[in-house]
């Protein structure tokens, strides 16, 4: 499988309430701005709730906890305080003030990284005899930092406001469990924005922790983010290069497509649309824009987790190369139909997803997350945290626009004050994380097998 995805995985050292998800609402798109439906811990197979139901038959318990954080960490005049939720176990404690910390991210807290022993981090965890904690994010489930999400009350959700809670988690956890260690050793986790926020903590916080492993974190952040599509095509074209081709030439002839209101009509059956095109008195770019960014979104989420193990789809075959035997399918003759049959396998894997429409309204799509209740629908409330994450301070805007270089990060080494970086060459976003598999290419193996290097080194330097 000759995929040419890679995973920018920083290693940063110092020496001294399960729910199950809602349904996806009609006029929601799978992927917005590189996040799924659902966040990346609730999974559209559903595996994410057997693996929080597995909890005891892997011999693992958790503990749910709450800790009080104050709502702005810079006010002092500001009084307002809030309950920011948190999962831990000592099942695999020894006693010797190792913690391993998982850091939330842009989607509710499961279980998963904890009930599932296969996940690296517990597998470790195991081997060294840590305590285990992970945190939810503020603005996500239940940690509400206010009554709901207007503008008026996003104003606190910063990413100096979210270091600071973790920050404060930490010490908060070393009163309460570890008072008995003269100062415990704590090992940062996260994979794409957690693992950018495990980075910054390490920046900004360097003598909490020992260490932290940062997995597909984009480190330095960019607004016009062309380098995903650029690499898209080139995951595409490294596994068949008629395959980019066919996808280009189909996506060529859509552009020509909707610009005719017969066209349109034929993409509207074609697609199954829940909402026609407008008019083509009222047409507007965005229109156009939405209706091919949802399709771009499928092929994003297709070659985002290619082989990442990280759920029963992507294990059974989910990913770029049965795309790229549909979309070289010489029985179809019709390169846009082909388009159609990727999308419809690609639902197959969703439950309840199959025969749904697509996407189309641009102005329903927005009425949605403009809504500023968690409750209504706690995934758009979670998208709606991560929408404004994007705008206000992150980017990570995936555009079409093209540019010179397949990795715009590039490895971020700074030997000066041991990080280490590497790039995991034909691996999806995230896998050195998840499960290891038979199918594990010898990138992915040799990859863990230095990541686990760098971590005992963490902890044999820092021994107590």
């Amino acid at each position: 499988m000759k995929l040419q995805n890679s995973i920018i995985l920083f290693i940063v050292l110092l020496i001294s309430y399960t729910k199950s998800i809602n349904p996806k609402p009609r006029h929601i798109p799978q992927f917005v701005f590189g996040r799924p439906y659902g966040g990346f811990l609730n999974r559209p197979d559903g595996s994410n709730n057997e693996e929080d139901i597995s909890c005891g038959s892997n011999n693992i318990s958790y503990e749910e906890g709450w800790i009080t954080q104050p709502l702005d960490h810079f006010d002092l005049n500001n009084t307002i305080s809030w309950q920011q939720y948190y999962h831990y176990s000592f099942d695999l404690y020894n006693g010797s003030g190792l913690v391993f910390f998982m850091l939330g991210g842009e989607t509710p807290l499961r279980a998963r990284f904890i009930c599932n022993t296969g996940y690296h981090w517990m597998v470790w965890a195991k081997q060294y005899g840590a305590a285990v904690f992970q945190i939810e994010h503020r603005y996500f489930g239940q940690s509400r930092p206010r009554v709901d999400q207007s503008v008026q009350n996003l104003q606190w959700f910063t990413p100096e406001q979210i270091l600071e809670d973790y920050n404060d988690f930490i010490q908060q956890m070393n009163v309460k469990f570890f008072s008995n260690i003269t100062k415990p050793r704590w090992v940062m986790f996260g994979g794409s924005y957690p693992g950018t926020l495990t980075a910054w903590m390490r920046t900004v916080y360097p003598d909490l922790t020992i260490g932290g492993i940062a997995s597909s974190g984009a480190i330095g952040l960019t607004v016009n983010q062309y380098s995903y599509a650029v690499n898209m095509q080139k995951d595409y074209g490294s596994n068949d290069p008629n395959c980019a081709s066919n996808i280009k030439a189909a996506f060529t002839q859509m552009q020509t497509m909707v610009y005719s209101e017969t066209g349109r009509q034929v993409l509207e059956i074609l697609f199954n649309l829940c909402t026609p095109f407008p008019s083509s008195d009222k047409l507007t770019p965005k229109d156009i824009q939405f209706f091919f960014s949802n399709i771009f979104g499928v092929f994003q989420g297709i070659n985002q987790y290619t082989g990442d193990n990280g759920n029963t789809a992507t294990a059974n075959g989910l990913g770029i190369p049965i795309t790229c035997q549909i979309m070289n399918n010489v029985s179809e003759t019709d390169l846009v139909k082909r388009i159609a049959n990727v999308i419809n396998w690609s639902n197959s894997f969703s439950p309840g997803s199959q025969n749904v429409c697509m996407p189309n309204s641009y102005s329903d799509y927005i009425w949605t997350y403009k809504q500023p209740e968690y409750d209504t629908y706690a995934e758009i409330a979670a998208a709606r945290s991560w929408n404004w994450m994007c705008c206000s301070y992150m980017g990570y805007f995936q555009t079409t626009d093209g540019g010179h270089d397949n990795d715009i990060w590039g490895r971020q080494d700074n030997l000066a004050n041991n990080v280490t970086a590497m790039i995991i060459n034909r691996n999806a976003h995230c896998a050195d994380m998840y499960p290891s598999s038979p199918n594990d290419n010898m990138e992915l193996i040799a990859a863990r097998t230095r990541i686990q290097g760098l971590l005992e080194g963490f902890i044999q330097a820092n021994k107590l």
